[in-house]
C-alpha cells in the first residue's frame, strides 16, 4: 500500500502524489488489460461443424481458403472445443484434415452421427458405450435385412464398402429422385417393423443424391446430444453449423444454428419452420457467405473466438 501522508509544504506534497500515482498506474493498467480480455471471451464454448460445403473451402473460392487461415488461427487464440459432424468415415475425416488443412478436432462425430471418435495426444479411439447404445436401439436386426427390404428400388446405388459402417446404410441416387426414394424407403421399414428410418441430402460437389439409413432417431443432432452430455455442455453453448439435409435435426436441435448460404431454398424454408415451431428461431442464424466464410461469420454473429483487433 502506498503512504500518501502530506506535508505542509505544497512541493513536499507533488513528489508524494506523483510518487504514488506511478506506484499505483500499474495496478489500473492491468486491471484495464483484464477488462479487454474480458471483452474478448466466448459466448460459446464449442463449434461442430459439418465438412463437405461447410468447413472445408468450395473449390476455386479464395475467399473460404483465407477464412480457412483466419478460423485456424481464431482456434490457436481461443482453443474452443471443436467437433466435426459429418457424412463421412472416420479414416475420410482424417484424409480431408490432411487435404484441406482443415484445425485438427478434438472430437469427430462421423457416418451421419453413428459413430464418435475422441482425441488422444497422438490418436482417435472410438467411444465404445456411444456404439453399444446404437446396439440397443437396432436389437438384433442385422443391416442384410434391411437391404432387402429395399433391393427392389431399382434406383438406389449401393455406396461402397469404404462409406458403410456397423448402423449406417448409404445409397446413391439422382437428384432428382431423392425424396421420393427417402420417403418409400422409410415408408418400407415402419411397414416391416424395423427400427431404422432414412434420410436424405445432395452431394454439394457433384449434385448426386445420397441417401443413409441409420438406427431410429440416431443422426448428427443425436450424436452431438449424447456428446453434449458427456461433457456437460448445454446446446446453447454449441455453434452447429452445417448445409445440407442430414444437418436439419442438429440446426433446429436448440444449437446456436448457423446455416451457411450455399444452402438450398428448400432447406433454409424448412429450417425457418422447424425453428419457429419449436420456438429456437433466435438461435438460428442465416449466413450470407457460403461454406468456410458462413462458418467464420455465424461464429462472429454468435461471440465464439471472438476476433482480436490485427488479425
Amino acid at each position: 500500500m502506498v503512504d500518501c501522508q502530506f506535508s505542509h509544504n505544497k512541493l513536499e506534497n507533488q513528489i508524494i502524489l506523483t510518487t504514488a500515482c506511478k506506484l499505483v498506474k500499474p495496478i489500473f493498467d492491468h486491471l484495464d488489460v483484464k477488462t479487454q480480455k474480458d471483452r474478448l471471451q466466448s459466448e460459446r464454448d464449442a463449434l461442430a461443424s459439418d465438412l463437405d460445403g461447410t468447413l472445408i473451402p468450395l473449390p476455386d473460392t479464395a475467399q473460404n481458403e483465407e477464412d480457412l487461415i483466419r478460423l485456424n488461427k481464431l482456434r490457436e487464440i481461443h482453443d474452443f472445443i471443436l467437433i466435426f459432424a459429418t457424412g463421412r468415415s472416420f479414416h475420410s475425416v482424417l484424409n480431408a484434415v490432411e487435404q484441406h488443412a482443415l484445425p485438427m478436432p478434438d472430437w469427430i462425430i462421423c457416418n451421419v452421427g453413428t459413430s464418435i471418435y475422441k482425441k488422444t495426444e497422438d490418436s482417435f479411439f472410438e467411444l465404445s458405450a456411444y456404439h453399444e447404445k446404437l446396439s440397443e436401439i437396432c436389437g438384433c436386426i442385422d443391416r442384410k435385412k434391411v437391404e432387402a427390404t429395399i433391393k427392389h428400388l431399382s434406383k438406389l446405388k449401393l455406396q461402397p464398402e469404404e462409406n458403410q459402417s456397423d448402423f449406417k446404410i448409404s445409397y446413391w441416387c439422382e437428384e432428382v429422385d431423392l425424396q421420393d426414394l427417402v420417403d418409400q424407403i422409410n415408408e418400407i421399414q415402419q411397414q416391416e417393423s424395423l427400427p431404422y428410418s432414412c434420410l436424405g441430402s445432395v452431394d454439394p460437389f457433384n449434385k448426386r443424391g445420397l441417401i443413409d439409413i441409420l438406427p431410429n432417431g440416431v443422426n448428427k443432432a443425436y450424436a452431438l446430444d449424447w456428446l453434449g452430455h458427456l461433457l456437460e455442455l448445454a446446446p446453447d453453448k454449441i455453434v452447429y453449423a452445417g448445409d445440407s439435409g442430414n444437418d436439419l435435426a442438429a440446426l433446429v436441435g436448440g444449437y446456436a444454428s448457423v446455416l451457411v448460404g450455399n444452402a438450398t431454398e428448400c432447406l433454409r424454408s424448412e429450417v425457418r419452420e422447424l425453428a419457429k415451431e419449436q420456438k429456437n428461431s433466435g438461435l438460428c442464424y442465416f449466413a450470407k457467405n457460403v461454406a468456410t466464410s458462413g462458418v467464420l461469420e455465424g461464429m462472429r454473429h454468435f461471440n465464439l473466438a471472438p476476433e482480436p483487433e490485427g488479425i
